[in-house]
């Protein structure tokens, strides 16, 4: 007995043992001791790599690559480095130290190179272009690359091809490159002797394989076994031979939000694949778990646990197989990145090489551009591509991509805020909490702590953020004397030296850096300033040497040839000639003879003078320093009567005349002395007298056109210019520095920024020259090799803003502010000058990701999120930074590609702190990355305390991939962001906005946001990393929230209140956390699951409790006594709730009871909202206006949605109609697209509905033809394009009909149905209204096409269009308000045919700027006339002061009308409604605010006399831009009101203005669409539908009873066709529908056939699959997986002999269907599903 317990005990020592072994030791010693098989990934394939042990970067012994070896020694990582002679090696100056693999172990050996050794490798003379014997990516051809010594062949490795190729792109000579190619997943059969093969097969054969499937039974029980039918027997052939299972989790694309007017710039693809921060994230919480294990589980003797067992978990192993997952992710992104090329047949360029590769056709036009934005692998794992959303669809299908998102743009949000905080009395403080003033010790000022501002990049060279830069650039050459201007001209510099009081000139030659003395005389020298004076091989001076009694007033000319090296003089007399100009063999001079000022001329070909002006007798003087090229002399002039020299005069030699080619006021502007020129143009310093300004100004003769060079307040002087480049010297900084504009790029960039003045800079080509005041030197410095000191690579020790910063917008390392907010940002956080910031010792690095209008895009901020958490790219994150503080925003949801890579960026050990955004007051408006789970996001408060009205508010409202609500509770904390005064960049945009910003002095603004409420977090991070520098991040988060300030506002206001810098700083440990993350909603189970952390020192259980809205009588969900760490709480049954608003608590006690921590959260729960909505559509619009018809005759409406990607029409449970949604025959994917409601009628009589559409089309989009574009299209009710279908409007034009609404109606009374719409022009082209016949031709003399007069600019924008039977002759008129860009508007009419009506168009000179939209036609007065409705803008903003006014048809305005709108602009249609039922109208309408108090929204109803009916106007959430809906939809009797608007909420208002209960409803991003109002499930019941922006449809009810006649205006322009017309009732249908009788049902068998002469062969796949909500979804997954058959030639394979012995039965009751798929090699399918039912 004894025996055998002890065989029992051994036996579960053993299992023990291996279990333990097999988590924590090697897998080959695992195996080794307990045999069997230990399963891991493995990457092969990898050329360079020996063993996973050794790693040699240049492919072992290459001696022309510099390589490097990665080896473990001693379980130690350790590296090698090829290195020349000359490192201690002892060999000649030709030997190469070349280390390489063998056998897992560090090798080497010494290469004697001929050429010598440089740089770790063999200097190659003989380089040899690259061949590819199978002339590039040949998959099906064996190849060999030969590149140099390097020789690569083509090699299979199992099924994956690798193929080398040579990349001729990057290098002229070509660079061997290789790709892993799947050739199984690419229709091959496999990979044999390094090509792709494939079995035999015949293209033209396939089309005689045919697949059915069936089961036995339509209807099974619970648990019974189902099975297929069993086809005859016949030559049937299986291959039983299953193939290795490649199952793909296809994801859909996930689309992110995105508001109005939002850029795009291709889209963000995440990988599966975990990214490196995770990873090691991971790996170290492992390491750490092993080691408690280790410590609490083993009782013997610790000693005697191998060596082995404890190197597994140490920080190094972690860093080894991070090392490793490196390696794997690279090698999968380059898999990946294949597949996607190939995917989209198009090469993917290059990203370090930023060139960008196109797809050519066959005709040998480029088709499109692809290239890679960015590529990440640390904090995210996935690309940027710059791809259409067609692509990015088709890329989401690939296997190993998870996600998908729009590269959106996002935006920056914009010195007593300090102490309002507590941290100027946190900085007097030490770690101990003492005083440091007398403790001696560090003060807690952020010292040695990094932040890194992510933002437009930060001016380094503010005082409070470091002081100037004081770096020197360029070179000095010249030095000795005193030292003036010089003239720079090709390889020669001519200059003035001043040595014992002489000045003499001397020339410098560059090409020999020798120097010469040209004039060695007492008497001065000089030069003429700017060009003239050095030309050619000439240099001409006034010279003194003549002087007489030491008088200055008989300068003379010289003049030194440098070829010939002679000088002679020109002028000889006793008066003064002054300013020499040469050009050629001419000179020109200012001369002072005869007390007069002109100008002479001396030609050196015939030595001859001659005067060329005699300003005594002449209105315009010409005077100053002329300047001569070619036969023109230039000088400046002034009027007779002026005491300034305003203009610029050209004298021209060959006519003898002078005119004046500058034209500025006299006596109020001065060209100052010294202009230049240089080819066709001109430049100056100019002052302007008023102003009192000096700037620089050009004028360019080839236009005849002056422009102004700089804007500001400081001098400017010595312009130069060469080519289209500008220098000067400036001293907008106290001292004089010299600055260069490029007018290719309108570029400023500042060249010196030196203590000392730097002048008189003058440039030729590429080079530039100056004095240094300082050194007392020439210097010269070349712009196509040197960026100038602002360039971050050398910073001063002492700078705040360390080096280390990017700038991404502009691909460098010089991360210059050309905008302003990130200079503030940084100040704020860590400024330490006039004004401290919050931590005044604290470290920057910036990282520029925004330009110069504060825009940029998400995959430049992933790009730089990345670097701040690697910054050497190594892989290894130990020099991260401390904080990113990130003060921008844009749309997105927690789960998007920005916020991710925030949260994996804290998972790394970096705080993440981010701006909650400026799009308050309403809820519900957090942008990403503040949307982040583990970020910090901070909203804003006034120097009061009180909530900023621009601060966004919570919570995050978002909806995963499988429509399931979730709720995240932000922003986290608040801080000071109203006029804060921070530094002010040098190259500030903010302050010229026609507003002075400044405070304390001219170099600092004060500005508002929450962009400057989020550093201010940002520094306190500072402080309490800087005290508690092992604290995490989440750490960090939960001190600042526990000991935030409540301010007693509202938790999605404030979060948990205003930060308070002493507080949190005073604490001594951490403290519990307590954390609530993610609140998911599941509808169909009336489930909420509660998701977040519960932990920490002291821990002893946590409870979760919930509350109605205000009512404080909290219930408690659920209590947990074990720690929770970003894992699942609790979950509770919401069905007893009511509808409305709740909040969570979590609270964490300690063992005794005692409160630790607590946290809030938020959710709303909406009731009414119908399971299985909302559901979310692919769209690329800012509008989809929701139409509801009965399409298929069952009682029920069906929705239909247009928009810019697709059609749908959608039942009511959220399932598809069959045959929607469509693809449009040519989608557009711009994202301001403005898409009306499709319109829906039958318009061939045939008893079936047509769904017609306008399409928003350019010829950009590639697979349609770029000669024509389409306008108008039609669909059946099977989702089929109807025959003629679709229209194209205009030939060669780029004509769309994008917002004008369709209309569907009987013009002329036969009961047919036409089609009216308009298209309006782009660029070229007319205006045209048409009128269609179902089969898309034009009816009658229709369209109608606007002549010249009114074309292309006249009638750019859209027509508002409406049709009504003016005359009630039963043939309806055409009416259309048309507008010009004039600002006039014009009432057109047609009779029914198409001719224009006499009288008509009817010029509206009462409207005074522009009338919007469709008119709505009706007897509004009731004085038995019909009159139409205007609604219009009375500002200078498109948005602004609106009016609504009615006229009558003859064109004169409705007594009692006009009504304003102050500060409200109406921007849909009105509806009309007798809405209180007084036999009176009423017109219903909203408003948005205006330009210039966008907050102001209301709803309005008018009475038909313009007043206003009793109880409105009323507010509302947000702007209005859709038409209001009318109907009664509580079964009251009495008729509501219902809106969308653009903050996301829906509003049903009763007759007098109340709100109905549980109303507003709330969707998840704005909405411009509207309500419509039906009964979408047919059980007589309202039901309503709006849908947002982004696509989200949602359904609400059921409501009151659904009475037809009661819905006054029950959708958009009132019904289905768009007829704007109130209580019509139109019969759009003219033949009764007829029920189809469904055929009795077919039986088939189960089999797949091949009816050809040859075997093909394929993998088949088998699926059981549930009809859930009106989709099939997968039931357990695939049942036949990939199984290999071979079907004969004539023969058949037999499904059910496949199937039917696997036994398979369901247990749960529904509808299913089974589904087969057989895939050819070549990648085309055959399918086949049968359903039935299991009760």
């Amino acid at each position: 007995m004894k025996k055998r317990v002890f065989a029992v005990v051994f036996v579960l020592v053993l299992l023990f043992a291996a279990s333990f072994a097999s988590a924590f030791w090697p897998f080959d010693w695992v195996k080794k001791i307990f045999g069997g098989q230990v399963t891991g990934r493995v990457v092969d394939n990898l050329p360079f790599k020996d063993s996973a042990n050794c790693i040699d970067t240049d492919g072992g012994i290459f001696s022309y690559m510099k390589g490097n070896v990665s080896y473990v020694l001693n379980n130690i990582n350790r590296k090698a480095v090829d290195v020349c002679s000359g490192t201690g090696y002892g060999y000649g100056g030709e030997y190469l130290r070349e280390y390489y693999c063998n056998n897992s172990a560090l090798k080497s050996t010494n290469i004697f190179c001929k050429d010598g050794c440089e740089n770790g490798k063999c200097v190659n003379t003989t380089l040899m272009k690259c061949t590819d014997s199978d002339n590039g990516k040949n998959y099906t051809l064996k190849g060999n690359v030969i590149k140099d010594n390097i020789a690569k062949t083509d090699f299979c490795d199992g099924n994956v091809l690798k193929e080398y190729y040579c990349d001729n792109q990057t290098n002229k000579l070509g660079a061997i490159r290789n790709i892993s190619y799947n050739c199984s997943r690419f229709g091959y059969s496999g990979c044999e002797n390094g090509a792709c093969v494939k079995k035999e097969i015949i293209e033209s054969n396939i089309h005689n394989i045919n697949i059915s499937i069936a089961t036995l039974k339509d209807e099974y029980k619970i648990g019974e076994k189902i099975e297929l039918t069993d086809p005859p027997d016949g030559d049937v052939v299986i291959n039983n031979n299953l193939a290795v299972s490649d199952e793909m989790d296809l994801s859909t694309i996930s689309l992110n939000k995105q508001k109005e007017e939002l850029k795009i710039q291709g889209y963000i693809i995440e990988f599966e694949e975990k990214p490196l921060v995770v990873r090691d994230t991971e790996l170290k919480k492992e390491m750490k778990d092993n080691q408690e294990y280790i410590k609490k589980s083993f009782v013997f003797n610790p000693k005697r646990i191998s060596k082995q067992f404890f190197a597994i978990t140490k920080p190094e192993q972690v860093k080894k197989e991070v090392s490793k997952q490196e390696i794997i992710l690279k090698s999968e992104h380059e898999k990946l990145k294949e597949i996607i090329s190939q995917e989209l047949d198009v090469p993917l360029s290059d990203v370090n090489a930023g060139i960008t590769a196109q797809a050519v056709s066959e005709n040998g036009e480029s088709e499109k551009d692809i290239l890679v934005l960015g590529e990440w692998d640390s904090v995210f794992n996935g690309i940027a591509l710059n791809i259409s959303a067609e692509d990015a669809e088709k890329v989401s299908k690939i296997f190993g991509v998870k996600s998908i998102s729009p590269n959106y743009e996002v935006h920056a949000l914009l010195q007593d805020s300090v102490p309002l905080i507590g941290a100027n009395k946190v900085w007097e403080m030490d770690k101990d909490l003492g005083q440091c003033a007398q403790s001696g010790k560090e003060c807690l000022t952020g010292k040695n702590i990094t932040i890194a501002i992510i933002d437009t990049g930060v001016d380094y060279t503010h005082g409070d953020l470091g002081g100037t830069i004081y770096k020197k650039v360029g070179k000095a050459i010249i030095g000795g004397g005193t030292l003036k201007y010089g003239i720079l001209y090709g390889d020669k510099i001519v200059f003035h030296r001043v040595i014992g009081g002489n000045f003499d000139i001397y020339l410098y030659d560059l090409s020999t850096n020798e120097e010469k003395q040209i004039t060695n005389d007492k008497n001065p020298q000089v030069l003429a300033t700017g060009y003239g004076g050095f030309s050619g091989d000439k240099i001409v001076w006034t010279d003194g040497r003549n002087y007489i009694n030491n008088s200055n007033e008989n300068d003379d000319i010289y003049l030194y040839e440098v070829f010939n090296r002679e000088q002679k003089q020109i002028t000889s007399n006793s008066e003064a000639q002054r300013y020499p100009s040469v050009y050629g063999d001419k000179i020109v001079w200012m001369d002072f003879r005869d007390n007069k000022e002109d100008i002479y001329l001396y030609d050196l070909s015939t030595n001859e003078e001659k005067q060329i002006t005699n300003n005594t007798n002449t209105t315009i003087k010409l005077g100053g320093v002329p300047k001569l090229v070619g036969s023109k002399i230039f000088a400046s002039c002034r009027r007779e009567n002026s005491f300034l020299t305003a203009n610029i005069c050209v004298y021209d030699l060959l006519t003898n005349e002078a005119r004046q080619i500058t034209d500025h006021e006299e006596n109020k502007y001065h060209v100052e002395p010294g202009f230049v020129i240089s080819e066709d143009k001109i430049v100056w310093v100019g002052f302007d007298q008023v102003n009192r300004s000096y700037d620089i100004y050009l004028y360019d003769l080839s236009v005849n056109l002056e422009r102004k060079i700089t804007y500001t307040k400081s001098v400017e002087s010595s312009p130069s210019i060469s080519g289209d480049k500008i220098v000067w010297a400036d001293n907008r900084n106290g001292n004089f520095d010299i600055y260069l504009y490029d007018l290719s790029t309108n570029e400023e960039k500042q060249i010196t920024c030196d203590p000392f003045n730097q002048y008189a800079p003058y440039i030729y080509n590429n080079k530039i020259i100056w004095n240094d005041e300082g050194e007392k030197k020439i210097y010269i410095f070349d712009i196509s090799k040197d960026k100038g000191c602002n360039s971050n690579s050398n910073f001063p020790f002492n700078s705040k803003v360390i080096a280390g910063g990017y700038d991404f917008v502009n691909d460098d390392d010089d991360p210059m502010d050309d905008n302003g907010h990130g200079t503030h940002v940084a100040a704020t956080a860590a400024g330490n000058g006039v004004l401290k910031g919050v931590a005044p010792d604290a470290k920057i690095v910036a990282y520029k990701v925004l330009d110069s209008n504060g825009g940029g895009y998400q995959d430049t901020i992933i790009s730089a999120i990345n670097k701040a958490v690697d910054p050497n790219g190594d892989g290894d994150f130990s020099d991260k930074v401390d904080i990113i503080s990130m003060s921008f925003g844009g749309p997105g949801d927690p789960d998007d590609s920005l916020s991710t890579a925030a949260d994996n960026a804290v998972y790394a050990g970096v705080v993440a702190v981010v701006a909650a955004g400026n799009s308050g007051p309403s809820e519900g408006t957090i942008g990403s990355p503040g949307t982040a789970r583990k970020a910090i996001t901070v909203g804003a408060t006034d120097k009061q305390g009180n909530i900023a009205g621009f601060s966004s508010r919570g919570p995050v409202r978002w909806f995963d991939e499988d429509e399931n609500e979730n709720y995240l509770m932000k922003p986290d904390i608040v801080a000071p962001g109203f006029s804060i005064c921070a530094a002010q960049s040098s190259q500030d945009i903010l302050n010229s906005q026609g507003l002075d910003l400044h405070c304390i002095d001219d170099k600092h603004i004060a500005i508002s946001g929450t962009s400057m409420a989020t550093p201010h977090v940002a520094g306190v991070v500072a402080l309490i990393k800087q005290k508690h520098s092992d604290w995490s991040p989440d750490d960090i988060k939960n001190v600042l929230k526990s000991t935030a300030v409540d301010i007693k506002e509202s938790i999605e206001k404030q979060g948990y209140g205003r930060i308070d810098a002493e507080k949190v700083v005073r604490l001594n440990h951490s403290m519990s956390i307590a954390n609530i993350e993610t609140i998911s909603l599941f509808r169909t189970f009336n489930r909420i699951d509660i998701n977040g952390t519960a932990q920490g020192k002291g821990f002893g259980s946590y409870e979760v409790y919930y509350y109605f809205e205000e009512q404080k009588n909290r219930e408690l969900i659920c209590r947990g006594e074990k720690e929770v760490n970003n894992g699942f709480l609790c979950s509770f049954n919401f069905e007893r709730l009511s509808e409305g608003e709740y909040y969570l608590i979590l609270e964490v006690y300690d063992g005794d009871g005692v409160l630790l921590s607590k946290a809030f959260s938020i959710f709303y729960l909406d009731k009414s909202l119908y399971k299985g909505w909302p559901k979310k559509l692919r769209v690329f619009a800012d509008s989809l206006t929701p139409a509801l018809e009965d399409i298929d005759s069952d009682g029920a409406q069906e929705i239909i949605i247009h928009t810019t990607v697709s059609e749908y029409v959608l039942y009511g449970n959220g399932s598809f109609f069959k045959g929607w949604p469509t693809s449009k025959h040519s989608p557009s994917f711009f994202t301001n697209a403005q898409i009306t409601s499709a319109a829906i009628a039958d318009i061939n009589n045939d008893g079936k509905l047509e769904v017609i559409t306008n399409l928003r089309d350019y010829y950009a989009y590639r697979n349609v033809p770029s000669d024509y574009s389409y306008c108008f299209n039609v669909y059946t009710s099977e989702g089929k394009i109807y025959p003629g279908w679709p229209l194209r409007c205009l030939e060669n034009s780029y004509s769309n009909a994008q917002a004008v609404p369709l209309i569907v109606s009987d013009l002329d009374g036969d009961h047919s149905l036409e089609i009216i719409g308009g298209s309006s022009p782009q660029e070229e082209g007319v205006l045209r209204i048409h009128v269609l016949k179902n089969d898309g031709t034009s009816f009658m003399e229709w369209p109608y096409a606007f002549d010249k007069t009114y074309s292309r600019d006249a009638f750019y924008y859209n027509p508002g269009i409406t049709v009504r039977d003016i005359d009630n002759d039963d043939k309806k008129e055409v009416i259309a308000l048309i507008r010009n860009i004039s600002w006039s508007s014009f009432l057109f009419m047609w009779d029914y045919n198409g001719s224009l009506r006499e009288g008509y168009p009817l010029e509206m000179p009462s409207l005074e700027y522009e009338a919007w939209g469709s008119p709505i036609i009706a007897d509004i007065n009731n004085d038995g006339l019909l009159e139409f409705s205007v609604f219009r803008d009375t500002g200078n903003c498109y948005y602004n002061n609106g009016m609504l006014t009615y006229f009558n048809l003859n064109g004169t305005e409705l007594e009692w009308w006009p009504k304003s709108f102050t500060d409200q602009f109406i921007a849909n249609s009105v509806a009309i409604s007798d809405i209180d039922n007084d036999g009176k109208l009423e017109s219903i309408f909203g408003t948005v605010g205006s330009c210039d108090n966008r907050l102001n929204y209301s709803v309005h109803v008018l009475r038909s006399d313009n007043t206003i009916q009793e109880g409105w106007p009323k507010k509302v959430i947000g702007g209005v831009w859709s038409e209001a809906s009318v109907g009664d939809i509580d079964g009251d009797g009495s008729s509501e009101i219902l809106v969308s608007t653009d903050q996301g909420y829906v509003y049903a208002f009763d007759k007098f203005g109340n709100i109905l209960t549980g109303f507003p409803k709330r969707m998840d991003g704005p909405s411009k669409s509207g309500v419509a109002i039906g009964d979408i499930d047919g059980d007589d019941r309202v039901d309503i539908v709006s849908a947002t922006n982004e696509g989200r449809v949602y359904v609400w009810g059921p409501f009151g009873e659904y009475r037809k006649e009661n819905m006054q205006w029950p959708q958009f322009q009132h019904d289905a066709q768009h007829t704007g017309c109130y209580g019509c009732d139109e019969n759009l249908t003219f033949i009764t529908p007829v029920t189809p009788v469904e055929p009795p049902k077919h039986r088939p068998q189960s089999k797949i056939t091949n009816d050809g002469n040859k075997n093909i062969w394929g993998n088949l796949n088998i699926y059981m699959q549930r009809n859930v909500k009106g989709q099939w979804a997968d039931v357990e997954g695939k049942l036949v997986v990939d199984y290999q058959v071979n079907i004969p030639a004539k023969g058949l394979v037999k499904l059910d002999a496949i199937f039917n012995p696997r036994g398979f039965s369901l247990n749960e009751a529904g509808n299913y269907r089974v589904y087969a798929v057989f895939e050819y090699s070549t990648g085309s399918k055959k399918e086949a599903s049968w359903e039935f039912s299991v009760v």
